[in-house]
């Protein structure tokens, strides 16, 4: 080899090194800014963290991820962001309930002003909680009989109160009872989460001559009879037809029940328990007739009958209907009707006799958590087969009370073979429609039933009857 080719390989080795050299500190240097430019955005974003959960915002969500020992400081900020309004208010009566031994919750009653509506006071509420992460976690009209104020002859929203209830997602901190100003201050009776009674300290022993009424068809229309019914001093079950005019109306008209917490497996008082909502109350001067007007809200599915020329109502479940189209039609009723807790068939004589049909429903009701109520159109049903074996909780229609405008005289003849397998049986379950001849029967005859011994509930309230086996 040339002399001046090795001078020139080891300039060029040289060169070469030098600027690996050179890649290796720059390197070097971008890595060591990476690294202190991501050290500077930790330490900020943490000193931001830090600052930000020391505000009540940030205490709010803490709260809401779990950090249990924000609790009674989440409700301090609340106390103090609504102190304003319910000062203006003249909200009083503020007591604690303690939670676990730990958390408490601020129960208070707040008098909404004449000139505002219950729909604006919650919007103040809200307003009010909403800069520091708190929101509501359940809101519930309920009904206060007119006896129970001092004032003269109450209407209108003098008859109800209002349950509010604050805080963050499944951490209630406060229990609101707005009332009108305009009525005497409501008397409220506070009852600790833990105070829980058995369903027959509820509802009386078990051997009892037991009816539960259902009446369908709600959701066509809003009228006297309906009105009439509603008014009824007798706890009964209303089932309400889907995608009608005033279906959601009446499905807002559901109750709680009497059912011990555990005993309520879905319904509005699940929805407030799993809401993180558990303080009950009462309000004095509640008499029986109040407490009579229970009413449980379940879905009456339209279903195909063996008759192809009867109209059974829009998307009803048929022998064609696949699992997922009867999981999509169920679907469709929850998301509209707040409170649906079961199932019963409107017609579906034939959908209730074929097998496949019922083991598709009782599948999709499973998922749900719902029961089902056959109504027996037909004689030849197949769903209690299906729910036993789908471990559905299931009841049957013993008789309907009336087919079509039935007269006065077979409405009274068909409740008394009702009164008699209550007599016979312990527990029964009868089904009337809305027409004038029977809520004139029911009007008339119910009261004589109860001074003869028999017990109304609502089918939740008789399936729990039926587990408790030993009374208290």
């Amino acid at each position: 080899m040339f002399p001046w080719n090795k001078k020139k390989n080891k300039r060029k080795a040289a060169k070469k090194k030098k600027q690996t050299s050179k890649k290796k500190q720059a390197q070097l240097k971008k890595r060591f800014g990476f690294i202190a430019g991501t050290i500077v955005v930790l330490v900020i974003t943490g000193f931001g963290i830090y600052s930000w959960s020391g505000t009540a915002s940030g205490r709010s969500a803490l709260l809401q991820i779990g950090v249990g020992r924000y609790h009674g400081e989440v409700r301090r900020n609340i106390d103090t962001a609504l102190s304003n309004l319910l000062a203006k208010y003249g909200a009083t009566n503020s007591i604690y309930f303690y939670i676990d031994g730990n958390d408490s919750i601020s129960c208070l009653t707040v008098p909404v002003p004449e000139d505002v509506s219950y729909w604006e006071a919650v919007l103040d509420i809200e307003k009010s909680i909403e800069p520091i992460g708190a929101r509501t976690l359940w809101g519930e009209r309920l009904e206060k009989p007119a006896s129970a104020w001092r004032r003269g002859r109450a209407k209108g929203r003098e008859l109800e109160v209002m349950r509010l209830d604050l805080g963050v997602k499944g951490a209630a901190t406060h229990t609101l009872v707005l009332y009108p100003a305009e009525a005497a201050e409501v008397d409220v009776r506070w009852q600790q989460p833990s105070d829980l009674m058995t369903v027959t300290k509820l509802l009386g022993p078990t051997d009892i001559p037991t009816i539960a009424l259902v009446v369908d068809d709600w959701g066509y229309y809003d009228n006297a009879r309906t009105k009439a019914l509603l008014n009824m001093n007798v706890p009964f079950t209303m089932a309400i037809i889907p995608d009608q005019s005033y279906s959601r109306r009446f499905a807002l008209r559901g109750t709680e029940l009497a059912l011990p917490e555990q005993a309520s497996g879905s319904g509005p008082l699940k929805q407030r328990l799993d809401a993180g909502c558990p303080v009950r109350f009462s309000l004095s001067g509640a008499n029986q007739d109040l407490h009579l007007r229970r009413r449980e809200i379940i879905l009456h599915l339209p279903m195909q009958p063996f008759d192809e020329t009867v109209n059974a109502g829009r998307n009803p479940v048929t022998t064609e209907s696949s699992e997922k189209e009867i999981g999509n039609l169920l679907d469709d009723a929850l998301n509209s009707l707040p409170g649906i807790v079961g199932v019963n068939n409107h017609m579906g004589s034939k959908a209730t006799a074929d097998e496949k049909t019922m083991q598709r429903l009782m599948t999709e009701l499973k998922k749900r958590d719902l029961f089902f109520l056959d109504s027996r159109t037909t004689r030849v049903s197949v769903a209690e087969d299906a729910a036993l074996a789908e471990d559905v909780p299931y009841l049957y229609n013993y008789t309907f009370l009336d087919l079509g405008e039935s007269s006065e005289q077979e409405v009274r003849r068909l409740l008394g073979q009702l009164e008699r397998a209550a007599l016979r049986n312990g527990m029964v379950v009868g089904i009337c429609h809305p027409h004038a001849n029977t809520v004139a029967v029911l009007q008339k005859e119910i009261p004589e039933l109860v001074s003869r011994g028999i017990r109304f509930v609502t089918l939740s309230e008789m399936f729990a009857l039926q587990g408790a086996t030993v009374p208290d």
